[in-house]
């Protein structure tokens, strides 16, 4: 699918609910649906694209949260390819039970670390998309996640216009089209992790090694 701008989603959306109501939304409302949307495709397909890394200062087992993260990707102890130990996401139950000899747990706005250590680990997490704007800021996703987003707006204006039947249509749309389409994408970004051409293979969907773990992300 080709790629959509911001400004062709807040379109698309304001045509569809034009279709079913004579409410004339503005443009600031349909831009902060389409950013809600937006951070929950994002929270629920998340793509390679998004992928970043980062330093983690850690003081007594304690560490603060990148601003933009939105879910959790790896964690090592040495950014030397090969090398270095590789730090699990687990619950916070989890944690606190000392599953694992060594953790990452999530607390509020920052992260736990087990072992209590003071010093650096490397980060890798998805990043949460910078706001969409109608000013050149488009979405970052995957194109063939762009239409997914305008459903999103397109429910959620419908909901706030009390048309509860046509909103939980495109509601539906919006769940069905983002379980197909993510499913698609992570097979797709799959194949190269675990060829082992694009990147360090890590257990995403559970393998039964040590190294998987039902509460990974």
């Amino acid at each position: 699918m080709a790629s959509l701008t911001t400004a062709q989603i807040v379109a698309y959306a304001r045509a569809k609910v034009l279709e079913l109501s004579d409410a004339v939304l503005s443009d600031a409302a349909l831009l902060a649906y389409a950013n809600q949307s937006k951070d929950e495709v994002a929270l629920r397909a998340p793509s390679q694209r998004d992928l970043k890394a980062a330093p983690l200062s850690v003081s007594a087992g304690a560490a603060t949260v990148p601003s933009d993260y939105a879910s959790f990707y790896g964690c090592k102890d040495s950014q030397l390819p090969g090398q270095g130990n590789e730090y699990r996401m687990v619950s916070l139950e989890d944690y606190r039970a000392g599953a694992h000899d060594r953790m990452v747990a999530r607390l509020g706005a920052g992260f736990l670390v087990y072992p209590a250590i003071s010093g650096t680990l490397y980060l890798d997490y998805y990043a949460l998309p910078a706001d969409l704007a109608l000013s050149g800021a488009d979405p970052t996703a995957d194109p063939s996640l762009h239409e997914v987003i305008a459903y999103g707006v397109v429910w959620r204006a419908l909901e706030d216009l009390q048309d509860l039947e046509q909103s939980q249509y495109y509601r539906s749309k919006f769940e069905a089209d983002l379980a197909l389409r993510a499913a698609a994408l992570s097979q797709r970004e799959e194949e190269p992790q675990e060829s082992g051409a694009l990147f360090n293979g890590i257990d995403i969907l559970g393998g039964g090694s040590r190294a998987s773990d039902a509460n990974r992300w």
